[in-house]
């Protein structure tokens, strides 16, 4: 019906406007704009803006049902206490009418790779915080190198215990968390450090954590370190994804999705064994560099602007009141 479309519309842009508000979400908003680019697949906040929903209409939306929701794009999965054989008869029959259709051709982009630092800060004059991220080339979900980068970020930036988070909040006081996320998807994502402060914290706080990240390429991890993330891994990936039936059926989904084997579950405990310190250090150096970073601040661009110039010679200040989630070229 026409009107619940409008209606729909109407409540998806009052929730973009409202993320907006929130300045974490919002960091996370115009991070992707920001360093994907807006010809990028990922380039775009993923439920929308208020001008990209303004745009949508009844006729897009069925048009994009007709052509997805086919039985070539379909896939299911189940997961529970139930007669195999029986099961697939009910599934074959509940989803017998669905059209065939066209296969879904996944975007392709060439990696995303910046010559120079850059730095972007969205202007939010009530702010008494800054949230910040400092982003890194990253990997695709395939890769080969994802499960010694799980490792190694584990320790950096990825559990309670890290690096990141033992200097920026335990050590000195300028957060209450500091982390570090390796971004996995069909694309290469990044290596992506988030945290917040103050905003008369600003500067320490991301000069701290450009240091932890020169430190961490520099001298590298022990055999210890190493270890200790591999227990911590393999300890809370069961719990994490495979405790519930929801959770296997959501990880049968991903691997089906990105054309993964079992063997990225059955395997992955001794792939993590298999991972040297030399294999650990060598991934270190080559894709936690403290050069060409990109810096994404939500922050009073009158009280921090002048001083966050130093981190790149290509600079942007764009109001966060302004229409929709749009970052300027560089």
């Amino acid at each position: 019906d026409a009107a619940e479309v409008a209606k729909t519309i109407e409540q998806q842009i009052g929730a973009a406007l409202a993320a907006k508000d929130e300045p974490r979400t919002a960091a996370q908003l115009y991070f992707r704009p920001f360093y994907f680019g807006a010809a990028h697949p990922y380039g775009h906040p993923a439920s929308g803006d208020e001008l990209s929903l303004k745009a949508i209409t009844r006729d897009s939306i069925v048009g994009t049902h007709r052509r997805l929701y086919v039985a070539r794009n379909v896939h299911i999965v189940a997961v529970g206490d139930f007669d195999p054989s029986a099961f697939a008869l009910r599934i074959e029959k509940a989803f017998a009418s669905i059209p065939s259709g066209s296969r879904f051709d996944w975007t392709s982009a060439s990696t995303v790779s910046h010559t120079q630092p850059r730095l972007l800060l969205v202007d939010k004059p009530d702010a008494t915080q800054t949230y910040f991220t400092i982003a890194l080339p990253g990997i695709d979900r395939k890769h080969r190198d994802r499960t010694v980068l799980d490792l190694v970020n584990t320790l950096f930036g990825g559990r309670f215990t890290s690096l990141l988070n033992d200097e920026l909040r335990v050590n000195s006081g300028l957060t209450y968390g500091a982390g570090s996320r390796v971004q996995t998807d069909r694309l290469p994502g990044a290596i992506a450090i988030a945290s917040f402060t103050k905003t008369e914290s600003t500067v320490p706080a991301i000069d701290l954590a450009v240091e932890v990240l020169g430190r961490f390429h520099d001298n590298g991890i022990t055999a210890a370190q190493l270890q200790s993330a591999k227990a911590y891994v393999k300890g809370t990936f069961p719990p994490r994804a495979l405790e519930t039936t929801g959770q296997v059926a959501e990880l049968i989904g991903e691997l089906d999705l990105f054309g993964l084997s079992r063997g990225e579950i059955d395997d992955m405990f001794s792939r993590i064994d298999a991972v040297t310190l030399e294999q650990a250090n060598v991934a270190i150096r080559r894709y936690f560099v403290p050069e060409r970073l990109q810096f994404c601040l939500i922050g009073k661009a009158a009280e921090i602007a002048k001083d966050v110039e130093k981190y790149a010679d290509h600079r942007r200040v764009i109001p966060l009141a302004s229409p929709g989630v749009r970052v300027p070229n560089f």
